[in-house]
């Protein structure tokens, strides 16, 4: 239950920043759901009973392969992200906007070592992550929301 509710906390404000870009109502929801098949027991026919193929499709595209080595998984959802539609790149770009925002939120928080050990990879390995994540982006899509990324 509380994964649940972090979950749609966050997915409420990456939804935010969906809406206020003019995103289609199936790209906010996509938002809304792109943590669920991660996060939590919900399956892919469920999203798609209440949300429709096109949102189901969005989702698999943002989400994490279950699978043990977080390089590799990461680089999976950069290649799932590059090759999927314009609505999928929005979600990515939204959430690693959400994420960076919350990261410089709580940083200052917790020493480091503390902060640090709440991520599945070491503070190197989060700097290349979003450093290909935003080429990514950058070959793939022109959008304001990956100016605000990059910044």
């Amino acid at each position: 239950m509380v994964v649940l509710l972090l979950t749609w906390g966050r997915s409420i404000r990456l939804s935010t920043i969906l809406a206020k870009n003019g995103f289609s109502d199936e790209t906010i929801a996509a938002g809304y759901c792109h943590d669920l098949l991660e996060d939590t027991k919900c399956s892919e026919q469920e999203i798609k009973k209440s949300c429709g193929e096109k949102v189901l499709e969005i989702v698999k595209a943002v989400s994490n392969e279950k699978i043990k080595d977080w390089k590799e998984k990461k680089r999976r959802y950069i290649k799932s992200v590059r090759i999927s539609p314009v609505e999928a790149k929005a979600v990515c770009c939204a959430d690693k906007i959400h994420n960076l925002q919350s990261t410089l939120i709580a940083y200052p928080k917790y020493q480091p070592e503390v902060f640090w050990a709440k991520f599945n990879a070491s503070k190197e390995g989060k700097e290349w992550f979003e450093e290909e994540v935003l080429k990514m982006l950058k070959e793939t899509w022109h959008h304001p929301l990956v100016d605000e990324y990059e910044k």
